[in-house]
């Protein structure tokens, strides 16, 4: 079956096509737009009329793209980005008319089941333990879960474009902007309560995205340690995103969510014990196109619904 699936996050709108089989996913066609609408929320606490009319453009567009793969069907959902604004019922009556069909807002605990479900399928894991930790520009979600399982669930108010939001680093960053940003990951971190972790860990979400894709060769680097991590952070002091984006060819808004989201990162694995984490493209957005194959239209309802393991 073939599903255009979209999010609507803090820092981007991201849409795929997909094929669908079973439990297998295949996607065909990517299309992410970075708006940062977590940049309005966090300055203002609503997302601005222009940024909402650009999305609203970007919408049209991905609801066309979909027709033209002539998807069984188109599925939005809108996240943090949306969540946290105050202007939210405006902002989802607006993008919904522009993509032809209601979009669900869904909440931190959904988005964190949505993201498991999504990155675990792009691993042949099996029965083995995992977490699953999707980086977002305003939210991260981690999850703790064997097989289609989840055990634990938390989403908290952490991500790239909140960070940068908070510190407002130069460019090329300086140390004290890595360290203050660290140093925010690492306080939200330590408010919360984490059960032991059993499992490899899988970062999902676009940040984790940037960073497997910021190196010269541009390739997506399935696994990234502490040192990739440090090294990121380190360039960033030394090099300007023009700098780095003709390093890595990576977009230059993507440059600075890298920054911000290695800095995130580095905490996050400390604080869950780990020196790497494995990156994936997968999430929210297959998650929801695997779900939808699988329950058919009533499966926003059906997960809602369903009892906590």
């Amino acid at each position: 079956m073939l599903i255009s699936s979209a999010d609507i996050g803090s820092n981007t709108i991201h849409q795929i096509i997909a094929n669908i089989e079973g439990n297998s996913i295949a996607i065909l066609a990517r299309k992410p737009e970075i708006l940062r609408f977590g940049e309005d929320t966090n300055a203002f606490g609503k997302i601005s009329d222009a940024k909402l009319q650009r999305a609203a453009a970007v919408l049209q567009s991905m609801k066309a793209t979909g027709e033209q793969f002539h998807c069984a069907a188109q599925i939005f959902v809108a996240t943090e980005g949306v969540r946290a604004a105050q202007n939210a019922e405006y902002a989802l009556h607006m993008l919904s008319n522009a993509a032809g069909t209601p979009i669900a807002l869904i909440s931190g605990d959904t988005e964190a089941t949505l993201s498991f479900i999504g990155a675990t399928a792009d691993f042949a894991l099996g029965e083995q333990s995992v977490s699953v930790i999707d980086l977002g520009g305003g939210s991260c979600e981690i999850v703790d879960g064997a097989g289609e399982i989840i055990h634990w669930k938390k989403s908290i108010h952490l991500g790239s474009g909140y960070l940068l939001d908070q510190v407002q680093p130069g460019d090329p960053f300086i140390a004290e902007d890595i360290l203050r940003m660290q140093q925010i990951a690492q306080r939200i971190l330590a408010a919360e309560s984490f059960p032991a972790r059993t499992g490899i860990i899988i970062g999902s979400g676009g940040s984790s995205g940037a960073i497997a894709r910021f190196n010269p060769e541009g390739k997506f680097r399935q696994i990234i340690t502490v040192s990739d991590l440090e090294e990121i952070l380190s360039l960033a002091q030394t090099h300007s995103t023009q700098m780095l984006h003709e390093i890595t060819n990576i977009p230059e808004h993507y440059i600075r969510i890298a920054i911000s989201g290695a800095a995130a990162w580095s905490q996050i694995v400390a604080a869950r014990g780990a020196d790497r984490f494995y990156a994936t493209q997968f999430g929210v957005r297959e998650g929801a196109a695997l779900l939808y194959c699988r329950y058919g239209a009533d499966w926003l309802q059906t997960i809602t619904d369903a009892p906590q393991q």
